[in-house]
């Protein structure tokens, strides 16, 4: 199933102020931006009050380019994830990979694939790969390319219920569209996990208006 992890949020405080920036005539000051900065952040200051999160949240609920400042508010997570599971997220611009888990130079080195699959996959199949891997660890000495052939039907044979993890980086614009897309997915277990997470993130139902 899908799991999410070290999560980071950079620009949130940054994002809300510059969500005024398409009516304000001169740039800030830069001793001005610090402090209004500080302010923000202040953990006695409570942010919601101010004027600036006030506009984010009435703009963050319109279309248009309107609500073109959740862009800025990034995030970075580790996303453990099944193999079906990747060409649905990757359909997205905004979901960049930074790193992966590499099935190329990993997948062999598994005495046990059953440790990173989901709870669906087949014992039988478990079972299949994990023979097949260590004859293919045990054929050293490969002169007629039998090595090669093994790898192909591990890697071919793998079922999607193999997870592997990622760090990825996206926005809360992306973030709002998938969530719009996906909260009543018909994989629930996994969409269900990844739009819950969405909801969880810092003020995210708030400055975009999402109702749970």
């Amino acid at each position: 199933m899908v799991n999410l992890a070290n999560t980071n949020i950079y620009g949130l405080i940054e994002s809300i102020i510059a969500s005024g920036y398409p009516l304000k005539e001169q740039p800030y000051e830069h001793e001005e931006y610090l402090a209004l900065i500080r302010r923000l952040k202040h953990p006695g200051k409570d942010i919601k009050k101010s004027e600036h999160y006030k506009r984010a949240c009435r703009l963050g609920r319109l279309s248009g380019g309107h609500n073109n400042f959740l862009k800025g508010i990034l995030v970075q997570t580790d996303i453990t994830y099944p193999q079906y599971f990747t060409p649905q997220l990757q359909r997205y611009n905004w979901i960049d990979i930074i790193s992966s888990h590499s099935k190329m130079h990993t997948l062999t080195k598994n005495k046990d694939i059953g440790n990173t699959c989901n709870k669906y996959v087949w014992p039988e199949i478990i079972e299949r790969i994990n023979y097949t891997i260590s004859v293919y660890n045990e054929l050293r000495d490969d002169k007629h390319n039998h090595r090669f052939q093994l790898f192909m039907e591990i890697i071919s044979n793998l079922p999607m219920g193999y997870e592997l993890t990622m760090r990825v980086s996206t926005n809360y614009l992306q973030l709002l569209n998938i969530w719009k897309q996906r909260h009543q997915h018909l994989l629930k277990e996994d969409w269900g996990i990844f739009t819950d997470w969405i909801t969880s993130l810092p003020n995210f139902t708030e400055l975009t208006g999402v109702e749970l």
